[in-house]
Formats: C-alpha cells, structure tokens, sequence
C-alpha cells in the first residue's frame, strides 16, 4: 500500500497516561495498530487521537478476526442474509465479536461450550448458547476459540466433550465452513482429522484477515 510500518514500544497498559502517549504518536503516525489488554484503554487512547486506530485485538474482543472471516464467507457465498455461525469456546473476545457482529448483521450466532464458561446474557444479547455439540450441525460456519489456560481436571474433561472433530463435522451441513481462530491447539479444541476435514478452510480464509485490515486502513487513512 506504499505506507512505512514502524513498531512502537509504548504500552497503553503502563504509568503515562494514553492522552500523552496519544499526542505523542500523532506527532508521527497516520494509523495505530494496537494491541492491548483492555478495550477501555484502547478506545480511550482512540478518543485521544487525531489519527485513527485500528483494533487488532483486546481481552474485551477481536473484531478484525471476525470481519476477515466475514470477508471470506461473503467471498464464498455471496451474502451474510441468514448466516447461522457456531462459536464453539468460552466466552471470551471471539465470541464477544461475534456478538458485536450479530447486533449490526442478519446473522445467527449460537455459542457452544460447557456450563458455567458461555458469556453473560448482557453479552450475547439476542444470541443462544448450549453445551450440546449437535448445536454445530445446522450451522453455516464454525469457529472455535483456545480453551482457558486454568482449567483443572473437571474443567478439561468438560471442554473435550465440545471438541470439534471429523466425526462432528461429518454430520454438519455439506456446504459448512470449518474456520477455527488460530493460534489452533490441535489436541484441543480441535482434532487432528479435523483440521484436515474438507470442511476447513481455515488457511484460505485467514488470507482475508489482510484483506480486510488493508481495506480498513484504505478508508480511514483516506478521510486524514
């Protein structure tokens, strides 16, 4: 795109406030790319910029994931009319951003893990959850996210119980999308023989997380 990309060191999370870290950088900088733990910081830190910011991921959600996902899906169907997407993990920021997406898309979101690590009714709004895996069967795509690093033994037992397997993903509708969110722990929230399942398209479907954040950083860089 012709643009420089310099790393910056600077963290939102540590002693100087984000409105001088903020006007520092814009001394320097069309666009921010920023990860960091908390959303509030980042949006405080955006609030504080001139130039514009670009999420690339929080504890709080991850949308650029999920919108190179859409990307795809849009690429292979055509539309999001009537999209129905299995999140098969915890609550955490993949399944906030599919969350986020449903209240602005017709979409169908239904999040799929064990009791007691599904997202608040706040969260998901108007979307469903279940520990049953039988709830992937329906959908159009299917995205996993990592298991919690804490989990004890009984914690464990319950998350193999919502591993995607072959065996799963031969029960799903033909045409389904298998897009797990990497870093992918297979052994995990996957299996081996599901990460070669015809079904997963996770290595062409990632090529449009770029896709999409070259395209967000078009648009806004040309509104500077």
């Amino acid at each position: 795109m012709g643009g420089t990309c310099v790393p910056v060191t600077a963290k939102l999370e540590g002693g100087e406030t984000v409105e001088d870290i903020a006007g520092y950088l814009d001394n320097w900088f069309d666009l921010m790319a920023v990860r960091t733990p908390r959303f509030a910081a980042l949006k405080s830190f955006a609030d504080a910029l001139e130039a514009p910011a670009m999420n690339l991921r929080t504890n709080d959600n991850h949308p650029c994931e999920v919108i190179g996902d859409l990307a795809y899906v849009m690429s292979v169907r055509g539309s999001w009319q009537g999209l129905r997407v299995a999140v098969v993990g915890p609550a955490g920021n993949i399944a906030s951003s599919w969350f986020e997406a449903a209240q602005v898309l017709d979409l169908d979101v239904l999040q799929v893990t064990p009791k007691g690590f599904e997202a608040p009714e706040q969260a998901r709004g108007p979307c469903d959850v279940t520990d049953d895996m039988r709830g992937i069967e329906d959908a159009d795509l299917i995205v996993t996210d990592c298991w919690p690093s804490d989990l004890d033994a009984a914690g464990v037992e319950a998350f193999q119980k919502c591993r995607v397997t072959a065996s799963n993903l031969d029960r799903c509708r033909p045409d389904v999308l298998f897009v797990p969110c990497p870093p992918v722990t297979r052994g995990q929230e996957v299996s081996e023989d599901a990460m070669r399942h015809p079904a997963c398209a996770v290595p062409r479907a990632k090529a449009f997380l770029l896709h999409a954040q070259n395209a967000y950083a078009e648009a806004v860089i040309g509104r500077v």
